[in-house]
């Protein structure tokens, strides 16, 4: 359950247009605690290289050229249930674009169409509103749920168009 999380919380990241310091991901991701032990500090040192090679073969996989991004929410050790490792997929997604909220809030205020299909997954609301639909949960997932990686390759594009008054210009994808 953690891989998908964190693969979806990393292509946020990499995905923002804003400048998100490296050590405030790292800090969402470690947890919060500002004083760990020497046993987390040395888990921590362990997993950093991987964690940051993991970032970065992300990033070169959104890149335009690259076409290999892919989200595979039947990753080893996901759930089988392809509508549930979405949704923790798109879980992770969402609360990194908590580091980065002034542009995203801007992304769903003028392209809402770009973000709702990870939002419908990621979000508590969104969870609700698919529940609360006439068609049922099963219905609406199975018709959103294959709306999820094409999102994330328009929200890219959509921010590499994106004039520069309209976000803060990092574009390293």
């Amino acid at each position: 359950r953690f891989m998908p999380m964190l693969h979806g919380f990393l292509t946020a990241i990499a995905l923002s247009p804003g400048e998100i310091p490296r050590e405030a991901w790292l800090r969402a991701v470690w947890g919060h605690r500002l004083d760990p032990g020497p046993r987390d500090l040395r888990q921590i040192s362990r997993l950093q290289g991987p964690l940051l090679r993991f970032h970065d073969t992300i990033e070169r996989s959104l890149h335009p050229a690259a076409r290999t991004f892919r989200i595979d929410p039947l990753e080893p050790g996901a759930s089988r249930d392809p509508t549930f490792a979405a949704q923790v997929w798109c879980t992770g997604f969402y609360k990194a674009t908590l580091l980065d909220a002034a542009h995203w809030r801007w992304l769903e205020k003028t392209s809402p169409e770009l973000v709702r299909p990870i939002w419908l997954f990621g979000r508590h609301a969104g969870m609700k509103a698919m529940v609360h639909t006439t068609r049922g949960y099963d219905v609406t997932s199975k018709r959103w749920l294959p709306r999820i990686q094409p999102a994330v390759q328009s929200i890219r594009d959509f921010w590499l168009s994106a004039p520069d008054t309209t976000a803060t210009r990092r574009r390293r994808v």
